[in-house]
């Protein structure tokens, strides 16, 4: 959850896991905009780590016990839809996860755990309402990052380029390779993630229930 200031205005950006938040911060810096309470070489620090999970990605009861929300002047996020987020989640994680643990699976070890993994997975499964702090502005990442573009232009009058591709919207597939050799030994090696076409709407179904607070508090159509 990076803290940034523009003009006179302090930033927090509460960055939700896999909702475009890196191409935010990226583009941010490539502004030449500061960033602080970030580490985007935490899971190498082991075990000199910060925390118990990269600063920018605390949950939000964490945020209130270390800041005063008055503080800042603009507190802003990225939501996506839960289902597709998982899916992202589950790709990203997928060598942490191990190739052995099937989807059905992983999302049963979920479903047991009242925490969502947040500790083991930097909080990529922790529901975005656990995040996002009360009073937080709301971009969806089906819009397209270019409506914070808008508002930061609007409000600082600063121009912040978010104009290129999401890496977030890519199918979650094993990766594609021009050489048929490196995809046999990818598809034998490396773990393969589904896309949504890949899963069944009972599983589609169940992400669904343990995302209902999402769903609740962003507006998601179920």
């Amino acid at each position: 959850m990076p803290i940034f200031k523009i003009g006179k205005k302090i930033f927090y950006f509460a960055h939700v896991p896999k909702c475009g938040g890196s191409n935010v911060e990226v583009a941010l810096m490539n502004s030449g905009v500061k960033l602080s309470f970030i580490d985007r070489q935490y899971w190498k620090k082991a075990p000199d780590k910060w925390g118990r999970s990269s600063p920018q990605h605390i949950l939000s009861k964490q945020f209130y016990y270390l800041f005063d929300d008055k503080l800042f002047d603009e507190i802003f996020c990225v939501v996506r839809d839960p289902v597709n987020r998982f899916l992202s989640a589950y790709n990203h994680n997928r060598k942490r996860i191990g190739r052995n643990v099937s989807f059905d699976k992983f999302i049963k070890s979920i479903e047991k755990r009242k925490d969502y993994h947040s500790l083991k997975y930097d909080n990529h499964f922790v529901p975005a309402s656990r995040i996002v702090p009360n009073n937080s502005k709301i971009f969806y990442l089906e819009d397209g990052l270019d409506s914070i573009s808008y508002w930061l232009k609007e409000i600082t009058d600063t121009d912040i380029d978010l104009s290129f591709d999401n890496r977030n919207t890519r199918d979650y597939n094993v990766h594609k390779s021009k050489k048929k050799i490196n995809v046999f030994f990818k598809k034998i090696f490396f773990p393969q993630s589904p896309t949504l076409s890949d899963i069944g709407e009972s599983e589609i179904n169940r992400i669904k229930s343990l995302y209902q607070e999402d769903y609740e508090r962003f507006d998601f159509q179920r």
